[in-house]
C-alpha cells in the first residue's frame, strides 16, 4: 500500500515535471520568435535612421558651406576696407 501511495505520487510529480518541461519550451520558442521579431524592427529602425542622418548630414554640409562663403566674403570686404589685402 505504501509503494502503491509512492508510486501514484512520484507518477503524479513526473507528470507535472512534464507538463512543466513542455510549457517551458514552447514559452522558449514563443521568446525567440518575439526576438527575432524585435531584431527585424531594430534593423529597419537602424536603416531608416542611417538614411535620416545621412540626409540631415548634406543639408549641414551644405549650409556650412554657405555660412563659409558669407563670411569668406565679410572677412574680404573688411580687408579691402583696412586696406589688408
Amino acid at each position: 500500500m505504501a509503494i502503491d501511495q509512492i508510486s501514484v505520487t512520484l507518477l503524479g510529480t513526473a507528470v507535472i515535471v512534464a507538463l512543466g518541461v513542455l510549457f517551458s519550451n514552447s514559452r522558449v520558442s514563443d521568446i525567440g520568435s518575439r526576438l527575432s521579431d524585435t531584431n527585424g524592427r531594430i534593423d529597419s529602425m537602424q536603416q531608416n535612421m542611417t538614411g535620416l542622418i545621412q540626409a540631415q548630414s548634406g543639408k549641414l554640409q551644405a549650409g556650412m558651406e554657405r555660412i563659409e562663403g558669407v563670411i569668406d566674403a565679410r572677412l574680404r570686404h573688411v580687408e579691402e576696407k583696412l586696406g589688408i589685402r
